[in-house]
């Protein structure tokens, strides 16, 4: 486990191994261990998917689909976890929550695009160690 992210305003992901998070064989053999990436949920931004103080598990070696739940940087410094979208005209990172205060990052495809999704999400757990 690499450190923190943010459900929520985004924030810097820390970049300080603090964990470790169990992972079967399969997962391994099927992503690759050093695909492998998992960050402590911090925030309610995603709190119909992901709970916080759980711990995120991300392939950063996958294309997101719509729907999926990325860990992304966005301004090169700030990073979350949001629901990726994506449309003819934009891309758009979505919270899940039950507070509708929440909105989402919207990049406007005739626009620069200042993100980078880290990894899609594969499971999350309260279990580390």
């Amino acid at each position: 486990m690499y450190g923190e992210i943010h459900a929520g305003a985004v924030s810097w992901a820390e970049q300080n191994i603090i964990g470790k998070v169990p992972t079967t064989k399969e997962q391994v053999m099927r992503y690759g261990r050093k695909n492998l990436f998992g960050l402590k949920i911090v925030g309610e931004s995603m709190n119909r998917r992901l709970l916080p103080g759980y711990t995120a598990v991300f392939c950063k070696d996958q294309r997101p689909e719509p729907g999926d739940i990325v860990a992304v940087l966005i301004d090169h410094e700030d990073a979350t976890v949001k629901v990726y979208q994506e449309t003819s005209l934009a891309v758009m990172f979505a919270p899940a929550s039950y507070d509708p205060t929440f909105k989402p990052y919207v990049f406007r495809k005739d626009e620069p695009q200042d993100f980078e999704i880290l990894g899609v999400y594969l499971f999350s757990t309260d279990q580390d160690i």
